[in-house]
Order: C-alpha cells, then structure tokens, then sequence
C-alpha cells in the first residue's frame, strides 16, 4: 500500500471517528395540537373524528365555559361505542389507547339554553 492510499484511510477512519463522537439529538416530545376555540351554539354538539389504528393512544384536554356532555366513541354498523363518556362537564384532561382500529370521534353536546366556548387539544402518540 502508497503512503498517500494510507493516508486517505487514516482521514477517513478519523472523519468517521469525529462524526460517531458527536452526540445525537434527542427529538422534542410533540405537543399537543394548539387549543381550538369553538363556539358550541345551544341545543347543538360539535364532533372531532380521526383514525386511530390498535395500541395508538389519543391524548386530549378540554375546557368549556358551562357545562356540557362529552364522549369518545365510534361506530360499527349501527352500533356505537363509548369507550369515553362524561355528562356535565366543563373539563377534562385525559387519554385512551383505541383496542381496534377505527375512527374515533371527540363530541361535545351543549344542552344549555346558551352558547358554549369550547377550547380544546389533542395529539395521537403511536
């Protein structure tokens, strides 16, 4: 082997070497969608639907400005499912691992005689 061939390995193992050394990012967490105000008319629901396959998990938070009832569900046929259903609430902060793949759909119902602000987020972690 030529002293220049030599050479040019030496440079690559060390290139190598310095590029291994150097540390690798960690990736931010990802936050949750940004709050989504909705005005939520009375008598009226507002629904967020999004697929979901088996073992991913949707994390959500919401606030309203009255109370209001609030489900996860979804439907098969002419069935529907509720793996999430709270009645009169103004708040909640929670998560739910979907057992099949479906969409799934975050509803509202404002059963008031007023309109409702709605301020909502979520994200869906794999």
């Amino acid at each position: 082997m030529n002293i220049k061939r030599i050479a040019a390995v030496v440079f690559a193992i060390a290139a190598l070497s310095a590029q291994a050394a150097k540390p690798v990012p960690v990736p931010e967490p990802v936050p949750l969608t940004p709050p989504k105000p909705i005005v939520i008319k009375s008598q009226k629901m507002v629904e967020k639907c999004l697929l979901l396959n088996a073992r991913q998990t949707l994390e959500y938070e919401f606030k309203t400005s009255a109370k209001v009832n609030f489900n996860l569900h979804y439907h098969k046929g002419d069935a529907i499912y509720y793996p999430v259903k709270k009645d009169r609430t103004n708040s909640e902060n929670d998560s739910y691992e979907a057992q099949v793949r479906e969409e799934f759909c975050l509803m509202w119902e404002n059963k008031t005689s007023t309109d409702v602000e709605l301020n909502y987020s979520y994200k869906v972690r794999k």
